[in-house]
């Protein structure tokens, strides 16, 4: 199995290019292939008009006319993928038919594509649903379950009989041969699972058997990211400040030598990339060369402000430029 497949058909579409460069306007492609993160919603594989191949737009990037109305993913696919093996299917029969997004008031024709997933949701067969890939009115493509849909074949279907669909409810029992036993020889009813699920959504609720991932949406996951992100820096920023620093012989926090410390040496006015020089910075605002060079065993001329004239410290910048060349 593989997270990536093929369409069973090939579709022209429009490219929202704020997924390609960030840009405004739309570029066309040919939609071949879709791949699966658990949980996201479907990314497409797509080849651009610009001769570019691109991997990972997003289903509500691409559409089928360029007068599309904008939808956010969790409203063309209210369910996550449901796992990362997936699978593509064409129901031939299926192929043309027109369908009616019901809870959107929405018409469309399905695609007859059908895309599943060999895990996730699919390890529990009452929670599983195949998803209808239609092409709808408003410019978009959506991925949809059958409860969704309302299907109008003129040589077959009976409007009048419409409304006996609203007594169907979705399977949930299962079904094995007899003398179906798991992996360790022992019998087990899988139908009584159901029944206990059942049992605690009566008395606790819905949610406490629903799967996280189906609450989960574009928004949370920018959120979740960012969150993400701001804890890794400050982890980063308490690494750094914990760190100790060898000076002269000891080993000094490097929060100390680092707080608004100037990297450029008064004297010399070289740029200093090494860490050492912040505590000769801090205490005599020079670095720890120009301290050898003009302040040690001088430190009380230093500190009534006497400093190099210019020509000695021109003659010495040049010194030390030559010497960090050879090293």
């Amino acid at each position: 199995m593989s997270r990536h497949a093929n369409l069973t058909n090939i579709f022209y579409v429009y490219v929202e290019n704020k997924y390609l460069d960030k840009s405004e306007g739309l570029t066309e492609a040919i939609w071949h292939g879709v791949f699966a993160r658990e949980g996201e919603v479907l990314l497409t594989h797509l080849l651009l008009e610009t001769g570019a191949h691109w991997t990972g737009v997003p289903l509500h990037g691409i559409h089928h006319k360029t007068s599309f109305i904008p939808k956010k993913s969790g409203q063309l696919q209210p369910w996550g993928n449901m796992g990362i093996n997936i699978d593509v299917t064409n129901l031939n029969h299926l192929e043309g038919i027109d369908v009616n997004y019901f809870k959107e008031n929405l018409n469309g024709l399905s695609t007859g594509i059908i895309i599943d997933w060999y895990d996730g949701f699919s390890k529990f067969p009452q929670q599983h649903k195949p998803l209808h890939l239609v092409s709808m009115e408003d410019g978009n493509y959506y991925l949809l379950p059958n409860n969704y849909l309302r299907w109008n074949d003129p040589s077959f279907t009976n409007e009048k009989l419409w409304e006996k669909c609203k007594n169907y409810k979705r399977g949930s029992e299962v079904w094995f041969p007899e003398n179906k036993t798991n992996r360790w020889g022992i019998m087990k009813d899988p139908n009584e699972i159901v029944k206990i699920e059942k049992a605690i959504a009566q008395k606790y609720g819905e949610d406490t058997i629903a799967n996280p991932k189906h609450y989960w949406n574009e928004d949370k996951e920018k959120e979740y990211l960012s969150q993400l992100k701001e804890l890794s820096k400050e982890e980063i920023k308490d690494r750094e400040n914990n760190q100790k620093i060898d000076v002269n012989g000891v080993f000094i926090s490097k929060k100390l030598l680092s707080k608004e410390s100037n990297r450029s040496c008064p004297v010399c006015h070289i740029y200093s990339f090494d860490s050492n020089d912040d505590l000769y910075m801090n205490r005599y605002q020079c670095c720890k060369k120009c301290y050898i060079q003009w302040v040690e065993g001088r430190e009380d001329r230093w500190k009534t402000g006497w400093r190099p004239n210019e020509n000695n410290s021109k003659s010495w910048r040049a010194k030390k430029n030559n010497s960090r060349r050879m090293e």
